[in-house]
């Protein structure tokens, strides 16, 4: 699975993982992957060709939904000050952080999809 991401004015993209439980995790920008600035009309997909994602099923599942979610903001912003070192924080926390960004400087995107046993 490979989102395609388009914005129709200059943004800066971050990229979160939400599982099942509702816990988050952002995916980009982190240690192996640099922040996405996408320019107006232009598209990217995620993740490159550099970085692979892969989707397992814990023992004795056979199916989960997960969610991608996409934030474009007008101005580079800090999301790792939302997790405070953690490496995931649950999904109210972090609609909470968002609405640190005005309503009129971010977009954001969400992609549900399911991973499911062959």
């Amino acid at each position: 699975m490979t989102p395609t991401i388009r914005s129709g004015r200059e943004a800066y993209v971050s990229i979160f993982h939400v599982d099942e439980k509702g816990s988050v995790k952002i995916l980009n920008p982190g240690a192996d992957q640099p922040g996405i600035k996408i320019g107006e009309g232009q598209s990217v997909k995620f993740p490159s060709e550099t970085f692979g994602l892969r989707a397992t099923l814990s023992p004795g599942k056979h199916r989960k939904a997960e969610t991608f979610l996409a934030v474009a903001t007008r101005e580079r912003f800090d999301f790792g000050g939302l997790f405070d070192g953690q490496n995931r924080i649950p999904f109210v926390r972090f609609l909470t952080g968002l609405r640190k960004i005005p309503t009129a400087k971010r977009a954001i995107a969400m992609a549900p999809f399911e991973v499911r046993e062959k």
